[in-house]
């Protein structure tokens, strides 16, 4: 993992977030946190000095023995492992998270695939599908405020999102009778909210979607995949 990669340590914050809350019972044997009295972890050119200290040789010495001991793990940033296990434990001991994975049987990380009529692959991945009807999203929240979260409904595209899962998951065979969007703060108190889309915002989202499909679409036909216009 590339150290101090702003994009990357967002991706891997999202991968742990979604392993915290699909598989809370596992998080701890796939991932762990740098204890906050690691020494300075040693450099390129520190680990190829020719007459490295006494202090870098034992800084290489710890660093060398904690990745053989946590082989296989991914390995988060300590402030990070800790806000996660806060989310984790906030989120299943929300009723209405818990309802998800205790009411009825249940499968995470659903992926399906499918065509189109022109035979264009369409695909999406399901967090969690409940008794093969409720599907179910989890999202990390800066804000679970109405405000904040009406806003990163339409500015992420999640109002796209529900309808082309939905969509998909029908089209699959799956008797889909719902979709909420479980919002988890990632600040204290780190509360829960659960949001359905209502009718209206799905209407806007299959449209969205039907353009940017396609748009897609006849790029992929033409093989030609043009920018942003001048001006």
């Amino acid at each position: 993992r590339q150290e101090g990669n702003k994009d990357t340590d967002a991706k891997q914050f999202g991968t742990a977030f979604h392993a915290a809350m699909l598989e809370p019972e596992t998080f701890e044997e796939r991932f762990v946190a740098v204890p906050d009295d690691a020494p300075k972890k040693p450099t390129i050119t520190q680990r190829n000095a020719k007459k490295p200290s006494a202090d870098t040789l034992a800084a290489i010495a710890w660093w060398d023995s904690f990745y053989a001991t946590n082989e296989g793990k991914n390995i988060l940033k300590t402030d990070d492992h800790s806000t996660l296990c806060f989310m984790r434990d906030k989120a299943h001991t929300n009723p209405d998270v818990l309802d998800l994975f205790h009411t009825a049987p249940f499968r995470t990380e659903v992926s399906i695939f499918s065509h189109d009529g022109d035979g264009i692959r369409r695909k999406c991945r399901l967090d969690h599908l409940l008794d093969g009807q409720l599907i179910s999203d989890f999202k990390t929240a800066a804000s679970v405020t109405d405000d904040d979260i009406g806003k990163a409904i339409f500015d992420l595209g999640y109002f796209m999102q529900d309808p082309w899962y939905t969509d998909l998951a029908i089209e699959h065979g799956i008797p889909v009778s719902g979709f909420v969007f479980v919002f988890c703060l990632k600040t204290p108190p780190y509360s829960i909210r659960l949001i359905e889309l209502g009718q209206a915002e799905r209407y806007l989202g299959r449209r969205a979607n039907a353009k940017a499909f396609s748009i897609y679409k006849q790029c992929t036909k033409r093989g030609h995949w043009p920018g942003y216009a001048r001006g």
